[in-house]
């Protein structure tokens, strides 16, 4: 493997480390400050937990076939603080699609030096973060549409989010 498309796994790895994080802090938000403790839990053990013990390990098992060790760069703290439930999902949908581009660019390194294997794989795991992408989009417009009603959003979404840990 080219050691260029290496560097390019391991930033795309510890990005997906990086949402897990921030979905730990939103989910701890839920609970903490909105009160929505019924669907934090939900957020946390399924969108959260999706990013560290699915899609990280989906990255490293590329590297792992095609023999190369992963390296484990450092992530970011997560401090961010939302005054709405809708600034909060907003904020999630947008890194979610940040996610989604560097795994476009990700895929671009690989067919660059003809890494037709994990291109491919890069490719499968593009279209499987697309139910991710969609239930990003749906929180957002849901806690939108909820506006300050966060009791009943905390009741309600149960039933309509859309879990994503089986997408992997």
């Amino acid at each position: 493997m080219n050691e260029v498309l290496s560097k390019e796994l391991d930033a795309l790895q510890a990005r997906m480390f990086y949402m897990n994080k921030k979905s730990d802090r939103i989910a701890s938000l839920l609970k903490n400050k909105f009160y929505c403790v019924s669907f934090s839990e939900i957020f946390h053990n399924d969108y959260a937990h999706f990013w560290a013990l699915k899609a990280a390990d989906k990255i490293v098992e590329m590297k792992d076939l095609a023999g190369v060790e992963s390296l484990y760069p450092a992530v970011e703290a997560s401090t961010e603080d939302f005054t709405t439930l809708a600034d909060m999902f907003e904020f999630l949908y947008g890194i979610t699609i940040e996610t989604k581009e560097a795994v476009q660019q990700t895929i671009e390194v690989a067919e660059r030096f003809h890494e037709i294997t994990i291109k491919v794989a890069l490719e499968d795991f593009l279209v499987r973060l697309q139910k991710v992408i969609y239930s990003a989009y749906f929180l957002n417009k849901k806690s939108i549409q909820y506006d300050e009603n966060i009791f009943l959003f905390d009741v309600q979404a149960p039933a309509w989010y859309v879990r994503i840990f089986d997408a992997m």
